[in-house]
């Protein structure tokens, strides 16, 4: 048997190792009591944690249950109110529609389609008849000897064509019923936007009975579908109108060289402007310059050192002519889309090179004119032409109009633009000067409110505006005259140039007008009442638009557009209380990207029933105001001041969210103020501010 191995002798360790393993070993202890510390310690976060979360829901519970409670007292009150606001508004109505029946005119219903298209049909139809000319008959009677006692009947017919002055009247008599369409279009248009005011201020109550029919009656009448209707004939009528200057052009022109009709309609509201120039002399003659002096109107060369007129509108041919249409409204109103960057303002102008077909001869006494299918046709030449002689030349020319005096002429110059067919739009294609300078050998009067600009082509122009000129607001305000009137300021954006304008609306019941800016073009928007929509539209054709779609905020940097929940419940807020309060903007409004979160300042001090208060002047001091942080689904008192350069969101100290700002002012003013304020309130008045404030919509525009 083999000797058994030897066991291994355990050596002592050294010094080194054994000072190693007394540290891990207390590495080891030390790691083991942090972790027991660090559980200690995290169990008692947890603690905490789970506490404040409970202390977070609770209150959030308590939160809630408040807020329910105050919505469902709220809603009690409103209840309340029903009977007498509705009241109020069948009577407001009924006196609405007396006055409509003592302002009675000779255009049909605009809210009955079966009378425009009447309207339409009876003048197409006579514009198709005026070709079959009738003559008058004069009947003789004279009785006959007999016993029969028979009369003799002789019959004497009239002329067999119209003279020309009855002509230049059927000329006239048309212009005249373009003019009446421009009115039943302006009437349908106000039809349209008393539908859009009623759905604005439908939030409550009988407003919301009243927004619901509106719609369905916007749903049966379709105003733009009609609004195309009129604008088509009205357009039609000018080709009808042209068609028969240029077949007896002999008759109806009457200036002094017997070339040129000008027509104005009206002359106290000129509207419509409309001229031609039709080649009836037979002279060799070179074009400096084609003028239509009546209704302010010139084609000119490119520029004033050129000698005449591009040859390829071919001026110096047989059978031409020019015809220039000026229009004080935009007939491509309704085709515009909903998110569009430019829009026309109340001035669109056209320029069109006709041809015809052979003058009429005379032969003795007889005078021969041609009646054929083509005489009864307008034949539009295209400008420039598709020829190789036409390419030749540079076809640019200058056009020459004056710009309307209900237009507000902010700058030197203005952007031109031409309408699209296929995408319905108007695109930018030209700037316009005011005050051009014209040769030595053109003696033009001095205008400041001629426009001048350059064009290679002829088509359907206007001047145009940005959509987003006025957004964003730079401040905006309600404040309370008396019991019957607000004031409302809203202040476009700033350039610091003379672009900028302050305005102030008065509000009183159920209609508005303006006070302020004092441009001379606003002077009807100053001294009328109106409603909102109305109001807001005819300003937006006067060059200051204030009613932007949030489809349009694209061609805004930065800006988040307010949810239709929270400016619904704002808005009615607002305006319920400013009867009272004095509510303003605040700067820190625009640095929110929160669509469901809105701010704005409320005074601290109120306006008694028995008081008035007539100044303009806001408070600047930031102790008179209340800072509100308000949601869509509840609202406090923060703590963000208007010296505050950052937004501070927090609550005040010892304050709490609320359902609305009723709520929050019975908080600080008391319930027993807050519910009287309520209890007397004017009901038009607040369905006017409510309309005005979903129109300019100045929380998300401000």
């Amino acid at each position: 048997m083999p000797p058994k191995a030897k066991a291994p002798e355990v050596k002592p360790k050294s010094k080194k190792a054994l000072a190693l393993e007394e540290a891990i070993n207390q590495a080891n202890n030390d790691a083991q009591q942090i972790y027991r510390q660090h559980e200690l310690l995290r169990a008692k976060a947890d603690q905490i944690e789970k506490s404040h979360r409970e202390n977070l829901y609770l209150d959030e519970t308590v939160a809630k249950a408040r807020l329910k409670e105050e919505r469902q007292h709220y809603r009690k009150l409103l209840a309340e109110l029903t009977a007498e606001e509705q009241l109020d508004y069948a009577t407001y109505a009924k006196h609405s529609e007396w006055e409509n029946i003592s302002a009675a005119s000779r255009l049909p219903d605009v809210r009955n389609p079966a009378d425009i298209n009447s309207f339409l049909t009876i003048w197409r139809n006579r514009q198709s008849a005026s070709d079959v000319f009738v003559p008058e008959t004069t009947i003789v009677s004279a009785g006959v000897p007999d016993e029969t006692g028979k009369k003799k009947l002789t019959f004497i017919r009239g002329e067999q064509r119209l003279p020309p002055s009855k002509r230049q009247e059927a000329v006239q008599e048309e212009l005249l019923q373009c003019y009446d369409a421009y009115e039943l279009a302006e009437k349908i248009k106000e039809a349209r936007d008393l539908a859009v005011d009623s759905v604005a201020g439908g939030a409550t109550g009988a407003a919301a009975v009243t927004a619901s029919a509106s719609l369905s009656r916007k749903a049966r009448c379709k105003p733009d579908d009609t609004l195309k209707d009129v604008y088509a004939q009205l357009c039609s009528t000018f080709d009808f109108v042209a068609t028969n200057v240029l077949h007896f052009y002999d008759e109806v022109i009457d200036s002094p060289d017997g070339e040129t009709l000008m027509r104005t309609v009206t002359s106290a509201n000129p509207v419509i402007k409309f001229g031609m120039w039709v080649k009836t002399k037979d002279v060799t003659r070179s074009f400096t310059s084609l003028a239509f002096p009546e209704i302010e109107v010139r084609l000119d060369p490119k520029q004033v050192t050129l000698p005449k007129l591009p040859k390829a509108l071919g001026l110096s041919r047989e059978n031409i002519a020019v015809r220039a249409v000026q229009l004080a409204f935009d007939p491509f109103s309704c085709y515009v889309n909903e998110r569009a960057q430019y829009y026309a303002l109340d001035c669109t102008i056209k320029i069109d090179l006709l041809t015809f077909e052979e003058r009429p001869r005379r032969n003795g006494e007889w005078l021969l004119r041609g009646e054929t299918i083509e005489s009864h046709q307008l034949h539009v030449e295209e400008y420039p032409p598709r020829t190789a002689e036409a390419r030749a030349e540079d076809p640019a020319l200058r056009i020459s109009f004056e710009v309307p005096h209900t237009i507000v002429v902010r700058q030197p110059s203005l952007f031109i633009g031409k309408w699209n067919e296929e995408t319905h739009e108007w695109e930018p294609c030209s700037r316009a000067m005011l005050g051009a300078s014209f040769g030595n050998t053109a003696h033009v009067a001095e205008n400041p409110r001629r426009a001048t600009f350059v064009t290679a082509e002829f088509a359907q122009f206007a001047v145009l505006q940005e959509t987003v000129a006025d957004i964003l607001y730079e401040n905006w305000s309600l404040k309370p005259f008396d019991s019957n009137r607000i004031l409302i300021s809203l202040e476009g954006r700033h350039r610091g140039d003379a672009t900028d304008r302050e305005f102030r609306f008065m509000l009183e019941d159920a209609r508005c007008r303006l006070l302020s800016p004092s441009d001379e073009a606003l002077s009807a928007l100053r001294q009328d009442w109106w409603s909102p929509a109305v109001l807001l539209r005819k300003l937006k054709q006067a060059g200051f638009n204030f009613l932007v779609r949030d489809e349009e905020a694209v061609f805004l940097e930065n800006v988040v557009p307010k949810s239709r929940a929270l400016e619904e419940k704002a808005y009615a807020d607002i305006a319920q209380f400013c009867q009272y309060f004095t509510i303003a903007n605040t700067h820190h409004n625009k640095h929110g990207e929160d669509p469901d979160m809105a701010l704005f300042r409320v005074s601290k001090t109120w306006l008694r029933p028995e008081e008035e208060d007539e100044s303009f002047d806001i408070p600047t001091a930031v102790d008179v105001w209340r800072s509100v942080r308000y949601r869509k689904d509840d609202c406090a008192l923060a703590l963000f001041t208007e010296a505050d350069e950052t937004t501070n969101l927090n609550l005040i100290s010892g304050t709490e969210t609320h359902h609305n700002l009723y709520s929050l002012l019975a908080s600080v003013e008391g319930e027993e103020e807050i519910h009287g304020q309520l209890f007397n309130t004017n009901y038009l008045l607040r369905r006017c501010v409510t309309q005005f404030l979903h129109l300019v919509r100045p929380l998300s525009w401000g």
